[in-house]
């Protein structure tokens, strides 16, 4: 008598249904886990792009702006002005002229010399997940945030941004107070 070397095929039909089964049951956790490193991943991206606009702002000695951008990844990016909306990027720039805009340099009285020495481009972010998240600012009088050359804000108050998934109810909010430092927060799904 021989000894069998294989599996049955009812032996392999029983490991694939309980397979299928666990499967099932843990597709929706896993969505989940996905769905909120996605949120993080973008509540990271924004507070290391908040870190590095402060220290350019040390080390320049010098306003560095940062501002939402609907264009981001254009040839010549731009500000969104007015929109509290920043889930598709944002541009950080030297301020030179601190009017919260990025200017070219200019000839202001005509001599053909370029008195106002042009904004700098530092770091330009494109958010790859705009479909599936939402990054809003709240609390600031603008859409723009402004680091002075002590790293300070420019603004009068502390501020605060929401990073929400659009797929699950998972917030997280990210705080800078005046001093220019940020920090996270467990967000309020109601704010997204």
């Amino acid at each position: 008598m021989s000894l069998s070397k294989g599996y049955t095929i009812v032996e392999m039909m029983i490991t694939v249904g309980i397979f299928a089964i666990v499967a099932t049951m843990a597709y929706p956790q896993y969505q989940d886990l996905v769905n909120r490193n996605t949120v993080d991943k973008l509540r990271d991206d924004l507070y290391v792009d908040l870190v590095l606009a402060r220290s350019e702002a040390l080390s320049r000695n010098r306003s560095i702006t940062v501002c939402s951008s609907d264009n981001p990844m254009a040839f010549n990016p731009v500000c969104t002005n007015g929109a509290n909306d920043w889930n598709t990027g944002w541009l950080i720039f030297t301020d030179t002229d601190g009017d919260q805009a990025m200017d070219a340099a200019q000839d202001v009285n005509g001599d053909g010399n370029m008195d106002t020495p042009a904004d700098e481009l530092i770091r330009v972010y494109a958010n790859e997940a705009s479909d599936v998240t939402t990054l809003r600012y709240a609390s600031f009088g603008s859409a723009y945030l402004t680091f002075d050359r002590l790293g300070r804000l420019a603004e009068e108050s502390n501020g605060s941004y929401w990073a929400c998934s659009r797929l699950t109810d998972f917030s997280v909010r990210i705080i800078v107070n005046k001093t220019g430092r940020g920090y996270y927060s467990a967000g309020d799904v109601d704010e997204c």
